[in-house]
Order: structure tokens, then C-alpha cells, then sequence
């Protein structure tokens, strides 16, 4: 019979910690994994999700495509989460 495995549940402060290590630090994500003990795709989805986290809070929605963007961007959040 298979095991089942249990996901681990982190929490929101710890995923900021993580996400703005990886954009503050220099080291290579792999390095960062294995720092926090985490997979480097985790390191990576963190990284990225705080950079468009910034793109939106320091530029503005001027056209439709950048409202279209911005959309696009909170629903792949939501879902990828």
C-alpha cells in the first residue's frame, strides 16, 4: 500500500522571509534552498511573485494592457498558491 505524505504548511511570514532573501541575497537559488531547507522551484515561485509584487506597487495601470497584465498576474497568484 502507498504512503500518503503530508504537504508542510509554512507560513505567511515565513514565505515573505524566504522570498525577500531571494531578492535581497546574491546567492544563487540553489544555495537558498538548501540554506532554508526548501526546493529551489520554492525559492524561485517566491522570487518571482515578489517581483511582480513590486512591478505593480511602483508603476501605475496607465493603459488596458497593463490593467490586462495586472489581472493576468493576480489570478496566476491566486491559483499558483
Amino acid at each position: 500500500m502507498a504512503r500518503v505524505t503530508m504537504c508542510k504548511k509554512y507560513s505567511a511570514e515565513f514565505k515573505a522571509k524566504i522570498a525577500m532573501a531571494a531578492i535581497k541575497n546574491k546567492k544563487r537559488t540553489a544555495e537558498l534552498a538548501e540554506r532554508f531547507g526548501l526546493h529551489p522551484t520554492m525559492i524561485a515561485n517566491g522570487r518571482n511573485l515578489l517581483s511582480k509584487v513590486l512591478w505593480i506597487f511602483s508603476t501605475r495601470a496607465t493603459n488596458s494592457e497593463d490593467r490586462r497584465n495586472l489581472h493576468q498576474m493576480s489570478v496566476a497568484a491566486e491559483s499558483g498558491s
